[in-house]
């Protein structure tokens, strides 16, 4: 897998002068025989794949020094977000001031959202463009399958179904699971992909299959329900990518929401462990790094994949701690493997890898570094904002959704 489109050269980043890897890369892209400036990810790509990421020396020492910047970091973000919830009305309008890409994802104003129902659409496209459309390569028999966990009303289904049209694949199968009421979450978001679901004659699409009609992940018996339906209606019994998008609204202003969401977390990768077919692929999002059961569900998951890369598209609000993870190639489960122990074994951090961690450890913790030091940007640049002060570290650059649409190829 490549780091970036075939399409997509690295060309600079925004300071060349420091080896500072939260400096957002700029790509360009060949478009008619002119090259336009793309900028795809908030910062560097570096793909993990067990062997060939940089060797570090003194490996503990650099890691506790992470860890601390990542506390401290963190600190300042907390501060800086108390700050902020006074903000009142102008919110939307720092949050666009901050964020020079913004109306990538608006329907409206020229932005990529009018060609579909919602963002989440654009960030899967942004991710497959980055990913040189690894997550939507047509099999070689068979209908394209995939899993939509937690991502009701549908933007990634949306996405998916379209691409494969454009494609001209033969056949494609989509299920979905989303939660429809409430749970100790809060309330759920209806399907609305059921008015996409004409695009061609071969798509097939069977959405809020569960057993309660809840479509709550967090009970393991609409779990089983949807992998019985996947089961049926496939010859392998598998899918070849699951996509998790789970989120809510409680835990998106919240100091923790990588604490918050880490059960729903384990869930969703507890179903595509299920769900997946062996060489299938994962795209999970999560909301930092730190916590013991996101730990060991990311060492489990770097011992069951053969790759692994972490990505903050630009489609993603810098402001967010959202970020997404796409593991590539599953090596399969163990013949004994039951997804209902797999969570409790995770919750209580029993997982102990058959290989070293430490680089992967590093690995996740300089993301989540570059990440706090996005976010602050961020954050003081809406803050400069409403106060009218001149705003700082937003770069000068003139979008063209258009150049968007064909690199990302919406059109």
């Amino acid at each position: 897998m490549s780091k970036i489109s075939s399409n997509h050269k690295r060309a600079r980043t925004l300071d060349d002068d420091r080896d500072d890897a939260s400096s957002a890369d700029y790509y360009y892209a060949v478009l008619g025989g002119t090259e336009t400036g793309i900028l795809s990810s908030w910062f560097r790509v570096m793909e993990w794949t067990g062997q060939h990421l940089h060797s570090y020396q003194n490996k503990d020492f650099i890691l506790e020094d992470l860890r601390l910047e990542i506390r401290q970091l963190t600190r300042q973000l907390i501060e800086v977000k108390r700050r902020m919830r006074t903000v009142g009305d102008h919110y939307r309008e720092a949050r666009r001031a901050s964020n020079p890409y913004e109306f990538l994802g608006e329907g409206q104003n020229g932005g990529l959202n009018s060609l579909f129902m919602n963002r989440s659409a654009i960030k899967l496209a942004n991710l497959d463009a980055l990913l040189d459309w690894q997550l939507t390569i047509q099999p070689n028999f068979g209908p394209f399958r995939f899993v939509d966990l937690c991502g009701a009303p549908g933007g990634f289904s949306e996405y998916l179904m379209r691409r494969c049209v454009n494609l001209g694949v033969h056949e494609c199968h989509g299920y979905g699971m989303s939660l429809l009421g409430g749970n100790e979450y809060g309330a759920g978001v209806a399907w609305k992909i059921g008015d996409f679901c004409d695009f061609q004659q071969r798509t097939k699409l069977k959405y809020q299959v569960c057993w309660d009609g809840s479509g709550d992940i967090l009970d393991w018996n609409n779990v089983q329900e949807l992998i019985a339906t996947v089961s049926k209606d496939s010859e392998t019994s598998k899918v070849q990518l699951v996509v998790a998008d789970g989120g809510f609204d409680a835990q998106r202003n919240a100091e923790d929401q990588e604490g918050m969401t880490q059960k729903l977390i384990v869930c969703e990768v507890a179903a595509a462990l299920e769900l997946l077919d062996v060489g299938g692929t994962l795209v999970l999002k999560l909301f930092g790094f730190q916590t013991p059961v996101v730990q060991c569900v990311m060492r489990y998951l770097y011992a069951s994949f053969e790759r692994m890369v972490a990505l903050k598209p630009i489609s993603s609000r810098p402001a967010s701690a959202e970020r997404y993870v796409v593991f590539v190639n599953f090596r399969g489960n163990a013949s004994n493997f039951d997804g209902q122990c797999w969570k409790n074994q995770m919750f209580l951090g029993q997982f102990v890898a058959d290989v070293p961690t430490e680089k992967l450890d590093l690995y996740l913790g300089e993301f989540d570094r570059n990440m706090l030091v996005l976010n602050l940007k961020a954050c003081h640049t809406m803050l400069s904002f409403m106060k009218r002060e001149e705003s700082w570290d937003i770069p000068e650059l003139s979008i063209d959704a258009d150049d968007y649409r064909l690199c990302w190829r919406l059109m």
